[in-house]
Order: C-alpha cells, then sequence, then structure tokens
C-alpha cells in the first residue's frame, strides 16, 4: 500500500469514527430535550424564568406560574433555590419559599437538593423585607439531568 492510499484510508476510518460520534451524540441531546419537553409540557400555564420572578414579583403575584431550581425540603420550611450555591449557603436572596404542608413536604423530601420542576401561584407580600411565596403547588418533580460527558 502506498503512503497516499493509505493516508486515504486513514481518512475514511477519521471520518467515519467522527460522524457516528457526532450523529450519536445529536441523539442523545435529542432524546434529553425531548424529556425535558415533556417535563415541560404544560398547557397554559407559563413557564417563567426565576429570575424573571425575583426581580419583578409583583408582575407574577396571584398568577400561576412554573419555576426551575434546586429544592431545599426542611422540617418547618421549603424553598426553591434560584443556583446551587445559594442552595448551599441558604442564601435566602435568592429563593421562593414554598408553602407545602408537613404531609406535602414528606412526599417531596425525595427531592431535596435536587433541580425541579415546580407549578404553583405567586404570593408577593412587600414590607420591610419582602417575601416571595408559591402556594396551591400542583406540581413538583425532580427534572432529568444530562449525561456526563465522557
Amino acid at each position: 500500500m502506498n503512503g497516499i492510499t493509505h493516508k486515504y484510508s486513514m481518512m475514511k476510518i477519521y471520518y467515519s469514527v467522527f460522524f457516528v460520534t457526532l450523529f450519536s451524540s445529536t441523539a442523545g441531546l435529542f432524546a434529553l430535550e425531548a424529556r425535558a419537553s415533556e417535563a415541560m409540557s404544560l398547557g397554559n400555564i407559563p413557564v417563567v424564568s426565576m429570575v424573571e420572578v425575583l426581580v419583578q414579583p409583583e408582575h407574577h403575584s396571584d398568577r400561576v406560574v412554573t419555576v426551575t431550581g434546586i429544592l431545599d425540603i426542611e422540617d418547618r420550611a421549603s424553598h426553591i433555590y434560584l443556583h446551587q450555591a445559594a442552595f448551599d449557603h441558604f442564601d435566602t436572596s435568592n429563593n421562593i419559599t414554598l408553602m407545602l404542608s408537613s404531609d406535602r413536604r414528606r412526599e417531596f423530601s425525595q427531592f431535596h437538593g435536587r433541580y425541579v420542576l415546580v407549578t404553583g401561584r405567586i404570593v408577593f407580600r412587600e414590607h420591610a423585607s419582602p417575601d416571595i411565596m408559591m402556594s396551591q403547588i400542583s406540581r413538583l418533580e425532580p427534572l432529568p439531568s444530562r449525561e456526563p460527558s465522557r
């Protein structure tokens, strides 16, 4: 086999591996996106960025919305945090208090520390320290995480 034929064969192998890897990765991303879309198929309930709720709570007050965040379930209180660092450091400036009964807290305790999707009614009370809460929670479930890349 001369040098040109060998180089051509190696290029064919390289491109074959490249395209197989590309399409299998893309298929995995489409499957993940399909699962996330399925989890977020909520009919007429808007999926709202938690940042938007934290910045403009008065705009969302008394509206049923869906947000995502890190769930913190404790014995007496439950919160959903904007991000992992806020959860880790109990940064209450970046959370929404979830109004759950003790039975519901026990039911959802398996999702503590997980990234979840929550649907409920936003309640905003403005006073010295504004409170943003979510009541009438109709849905709370973990979102799928993507598999680590290799």
